[in-house]
């Protein structure tokens, strides 16, 4: 990359917001971040991200932008930049939102999905900046994952790698079913915002979900563990804030799962440090 090019522009796609920024890459900071809200048609969607870009790139000269990254929930097919499935923008399924940005803004914009982008960021910038193995994982209305080996995403043979949520854990259930906000509805008809409080004031039947949660979180990290080989394993997503309910036991059923001697005694599992703008950040990084 030239020495000239020193910002880059991450877009945060989520299904209820976009979070889009100008980030710079010599002292990897956030310079200039905007956030609207999400549209539900395609065409003003596109149209709103566009200028969503226009205004945090304002007064910087495309000479001095490496590139744009976005990042999508959603499966990738990353040789046609189409965006094959998202569950959160269905609209958009079987668009090139990357190659419609880059037509306009005559600069180089490159896509991932959203977790991804989250493992990226972390691995770079955030917990997993020592480590060289690194898996994140997003806890939210789903489970999402990415895997980073020396810096670099591993999307593997068709770009589906790290897709973590889909592993079959019980029966048909998968890790997604059993280790995020849809299991906590499902398993105690609360919001997670009502049991973490009612965990949080001693109920022990909350606190009995928050225990089966981290059991079946453990499991999935020690399925991870025992084909993949991190040395990491960075945690995040709106259920990380109730991490301290159920995080211990996580730990522990991992710990208990995982086969190899020295992966139990030197795995560690930690929370993301990069909050909200993880993904956007990881975005601006796909231009790296």
């Amino acid at each position: 990359m030239p020495n000239k090019q020193i910002f880059s522009i991450g877009v945060d796609v989520g299904g209820s917001k976009i979070n889009a920024m100008l980030f710079d890459l010599r002292k990897n900071e956030i310079v200039r971040r905007q956030t609207i809200a999400t549209p539900k048609k395609k065409k003003k969607l596109l149209n709103q991200l566009i200028q969503l870009i226009e205004n945090v790139i304002a007064g910087v000269p495309k000479s001095r932008i490496a590139g744009i990254g976005l990042g999508i929930a959603g499966e990738i097919d990353f040789q046609k930049g189409i965006l094959l499935n998202s569950p959160n923008l269905k609209f958009l399924n079987g668009t090139r939102p990357a190659r419609t940005v880059e037509k306009y803004f005559k600069l180089k914009t490159g896509m991932d999905n959203d977790a991804n982008c989250f493992a990226l960021a972390e691995a770079r910038l955030g917990a997993g900046r020592s480590f060289k193995n690194v898996v994140g994982i997003t806890l939210g209305t789903g489970v999402g994952g990415g895997i980073v080996i020396n810096g670099s995403l591993y999307h593997g043979a068709f770009g589906s790698a790290g897709e973590v949520g889909w592993m079959i854990l019980d029966g048909t259930r998968t890790f997604e079913d059993l280790a995020s906000e849809k299991f906590i509805k499902s398993i105690s008809h609360e919001s997670p915002i009502n049991l973490e409080a009612k965990a949080r004031r001693g109920d022990k039947n909350a606190l009995k979900v928050y225990e089966t949660l981290g059991t079946n979180l453990g499991l999935g990290i020690a399925n991870i563990v025992n084909v993949m080989d991190p040395e990491l394993i960075i945690l995040g997503g709106g259920l990380a804030s109730a991490a301290g309910l159920f995080l211990p036991q996580a730990r522990k059923t991992a710990k208990k799962h995982i086969i190899s001697p020295l992966s139990r005694r030197k795995l560690k599992i930690v929370l993301a440090k990069l909050g909200k703008n993880a993904g956007a950040v990881g975005a601006a990084l796909l231009c790296q």
